[in-house]
């Protein structure tokens, strides 16, 4: 696995902290198929960019307890961890599988809550 250091990696991610909340929105069905939904997590923002669906949630949870729990989910599905980063508080795992990836990252800067970015993409 390949440790990343540097912020290139999390530009998405990092555009997408300070999304607004938007009412009712649920997570998207491509990615239930693919990944599950981190526990007790609220679903914030819904968009499609580069190539796939991106997801905006919030947890009480610290964004080491979020990637671990992805990290375990991801790999029970068959997926491969290809790279990671840590800056401070942000963490981030993107995974491969048959010509996907996904990208994982969490965010506890804030202190009182982790806002949760995942972006499922064709590699």
């Amino acid at each position: 696995m390949k440790r990343i250091v540097g912020v290139g990696l999390c530009v998405t991610f990092l555009v997408c902290i300070g999304v607004v909340a938007w009412a009712g929105v649920d997570f998207p069905a491509e990615m239930k198929r693919v990944l599950p939904v981190y526990p007790g997590a609220t679903v914030l923002a819904v968009m499609n960019v580069q190539n796939g669906p991106q997801v905006v949630m919030e947890t009480g949870d610290a964004s080491d307890k979020v990637i671990t729990f992805y990290r375990q989910a991801m790999e029970e599905k068959g997926w491969t961890p290809v790279a990671d980063m840590k800056q401070q508080n942000v963490l981030v795992v993107i995974f491969s599988k048959g010509g996907q990836m996904l990208q994982v990252g969490a965010d506890s800067s804030e202190g009182k809550s982790t806002k949760v970015v995942l972006h499922l993409s064709k590699q």
